[in-house]
């Protein structure tokens, strides 16, 4: 990956269209909140087809109040997929100008088309670039534990207000909330998300 976008830099603010062809600029659809930005390749992929489960699940659990979640992908058929559900948008790059941007090809000596390395981005406000996640080899890709452990460390910077009880609420923190999910998932029960007071 070229060193313009490591931790630290700021994340290209890519024009994409969606499935039905509607552009999105990646600064409109982030706002003011973390986002994460997941490139795979193809859901004929199966370790791509689990990570985009597995992070739909972490969003569906989260909310798209804490966290926005994009994946792009140069395989329009992704749009069909039931892993896409609990996006905030699923954008498709044809042309692989992302892949090109970024310098994350595929290194091939057969004279093909180069897919890209799958990369997944977490970003703070600002396309500013957090952390990143190379998923060349099996264990490059984020586990939930460590999506808590980084979504944590940032919410708790730009944040701070959601680890004070509300007056008339329940008290609970997105720490908390992470805590719970993460805890959840390893004893293989159901996490049941906090309501707040009305």
């Amino acid at each position: 990956m070229h060193s313009d976008f490591g931790p630290g830099r700021t994340f290209p603010d890519f024009v994409l269209p969606d499935g039905t062809n509607t552009e999105h600029q990646l600064s409109a659809l982030q706002g003011s909140d973390p986002m994460l930005v997941v490139l795979i390749r193809s859901l004929l992929c199966p370790k791509d087809r689990e990570q985009l489960a597995s992070l739909s699940r972490v969003h569906a659990l989260l909310g798209s109040s804490c966290c926005k979640l994009v994946a792009i992908t140069a395989d329009a058929s992704c749009a069909e997929a039931e892993e896409a559900a609990a996006l905030n948008v699923l954008l498709h790059d044809q042309t692989q100008h992302v892949r090109d941007t970024l310098d994350i090809a595929v290194l091939t000596d057969d004279g093909d088309e180069p897919p890209l390395i799958p990369h997944t981005f977490l970003l703070a406000p600002g396309l500013s670039i957090r952390k990143v996640w190379n998923g060349h080899h099996p264990w490059g890709r984020p586990s939930s534990c460590e999506l808590h452990d980084a979504l944590c460390e940032l919410t708790r910077e730009l944040r701070r207000e959601l680890d004070r009880p509300r007056a008339g609420g329940s008290g609970a923190s997105l720490d908390q909330t992470l805590n719970d999910m993460v805890a959840a998932s390893r004893d293989g029960g159901r996490f049941v998300a906090p309501r707040s007071a009305s």
